[in-house]
């Protein structure tokens, strides 16, 4: 795991960091755009590069070390998500972790995590074998924003 921090842009959010999660196959330009999006909102960002053969969950503990803030905005440039839906989650009441419900799979690498809370409960989980970041979720105090609450922030 590579985090590479994205050149600093004063942004509207300074108590969330965003991470870009780049896998072997998100394309350079989805990323470098996703980056510069998260740029506009939010003060720390980065991106956080998955290594060959490094699982998603190992990738996240990765995502969550790197970040400088407690609450972690953690982004797949693949999750079909606008950015009103990455401020809805950074607005959500605080649960360890908060993630969308889209089309009706939770998306944990489309989530607000609080770093103290997941870091050591990812780590346990790529220790004993887990890969799927999935999996974390059904660990943690997890917050779900689906329905009437996620339909607005997806137009």
């Amino acid at each position: 795991m590579a985090a590479d921090p994205v050149e600093p842009v004063r942004g509207r959010l300074a108590n969330v960091s965003a991470v870009v999660f780049a896998d072997e196959t998100s394309s350079a330009d989805a990323v470098e755009h996703l980056a510069k999006q998260l740029g506009d909102l939010f003060e720390d960002v980065r991106v956080v590069r998955r290594a060959a053969g490094e699982s998603a969950l190992e990738s996240l503990v990765g995502a969550l070390d790197a970040a400088r803030e407690e609450r972690v905005l953690v982004l797949d440039p693949s999750v079909p998500a606008p950015p009103a839906v990455w401020l809805g989650l950074c607005a959500w009441p605080e649960h360890s972790v908060v993630t969308p419900r889209i089309d009706g799979v939770l998306q944990p690498l489309c989530a607000v995590y609080l770093r103290d809370d997941a870091a050591p409960g990812a780590r346990e989980l790529a220790a004993a074998g887990e890969g799927e970041a999935a999996a974390l979720l059904r660990e943690l105090d997890t917050g779900v924003i689906e329905g009437e609450d996620l339909t607005p922030l997806l137009a």
